[in-house]
């Protein structure tokens, strides 16, 4: 997935079709924006590296991620 400048929240809804467990965003997360190509095969690895990006924090349940 290529993302120009596209905020975290439109992104995270494109991953929450395509992948079973969930995505949220904490209140710190939820007004940024990202540019960068991200690798769809696996959803646990795009998550770290996304937050790896951009300095948030993952917290995995076993219903949900939240990224913040």
């Amino acid at each position: 997935m290529i993302c120009a400048d596209r905020p975290l929240s439109d992104i995270v809804a494109d991953l929450n079709r395509r992948y079973p467990t969930p995505i949220r965003l904490g209140p710190v997360a939820a007004g940024m924006t990202f540019s960068g190509v991200l690798d769809l095969g696996d959803q646990d690895a795009l998550v770290r590296r996304l937050a790896g990006y951009l300095s948030l924090r993952v917290d995995r349940t076993g219903r949900e991620i939240t990224l913040g």
